[in-house]
């Protein structure tokens, strides 16, 4: 007996830039699954080192290079990708992450018989590392809102694990220019759309969270960032919400070292509930005293 499943196709979207060192490891990944993928669609959002794209092309027909005359961003990438696909669904995955190689077959076996608007993602490690923690203590809890597992519970649905119907992809799309929270916009959107998500306890993928150049949560206007993505979703996500995130994350010494792209963040966010906005600050500042 075959231990795959017949359909529905699948099209992988892998957005990339300047990725050399992990882009190889990330498609022969999606190329080892135990579900066959139908298609891998690399999509190159100008790299400025552009070999390891003929090398990847080479690993199997499969795989198909797009390439944009210039740089976008990672949310256009994806949205590129999101176009091409041919496939039933669409499995995104970034060039400096993986999968087990049951990923595939898990989400689609999870998805059998769901209408078109259930998606499905999954918990990941943390990295590529024997000894690699899980990234989440727990998954979405029925009825939980997406916006209060992801900024107020510290929980992640990482894009590298998520399995989404084509219409549905098509239908919310990536925000094109967003700098930041581009997995948390999509997902938003997508519960805002009506979707349902199906969630796997179970790690199917690995998101590498090791330091490196050029990681966006890292960049230094990341806090400004974070507020141009409030306002994008400003009704979507509650204030209360906002301002947890905020305080809680981005407050920090590295934050501190632009005093006044902080203080202009965070007078936007703070001016919405301004007695909400203190208490949170002096609770923080009672337990760092603590600390």
């Amino acid at each position: 007996m075959s231990d795959t499943v017949a359909e529905p196709r699948v099209s992988v979207v892998v957005p990339t830039f300047n990725n050399d060192e992990t882009l190889t490891r990330a498609v022969a990944s999606s190329l080892s699954q135990v579900q066959p993928v139908h298609e891998v669609l690399v999509v190159d959002d100008c790299s400025e080192r552009t070999a390891i794209l003929d090398e990847v092309a080479a690993l199997d027909p499969k795989v198909k290079v797009i390439r944009h005359a210039r740089n976008l961003g990672g949310a256009d990438a994806r949205n590129t990708g999101i176009r091409a696909a041919e496939g039933e669904y669409i499995a995104f995955l970034d060039a400096d992450d993986a999968w087990l190689p049951h990923k595939l077959r898990t989400q689609l076996t999870a998805l059998s018989g769901a209408s078109t608007m259930t998606y499905a993602a999954s918990n990941c490690f943390t990295s590529f590392e024997s000894d690699a923690a899980v990234h989440n203590a727990r998954g979405p809890l029925p009825g939980e809102a997406l916006s209060h597992y992801l900024l107020a519970s510290d929980g992640a649905l990482q894009t590298s694990t998520l399995l989404v119907p084509t219409p549905l992809a098509r239908q919310v799309g990536f925000t094109p220019g967003l700098k930041r929270h581009q997995d948390w916009d999509f997902l938003l959107r997508l519960e805002h759309a009506g979707a349902q998500l199906q969630y796997q306890e179970e790690p199917l993928s690995i998101y590498d969270l090791s330091p490196r150049p050029g990681r966006i949560s890292r960049a230094d206007r990341a806090v400004e960032n974070t507020v141009a993505w409030f306002r994008l979703m400003d009704a979507h996500i509650p204030t209360r919400l906002m301002q947890r995130y905020f305080v809680d994350q981005c407050l920090s010494r590295r934050s501190a070292r632009f005093p006044a792209r902080l203080l202009l963040a965070a007078s936007w966010v703070a001016r919405r509930d301004p007695a909400h906005f203190a208490q949170l600050c002096w609770l923080r500042a009672r337990r760092l005293a603590r600390a």
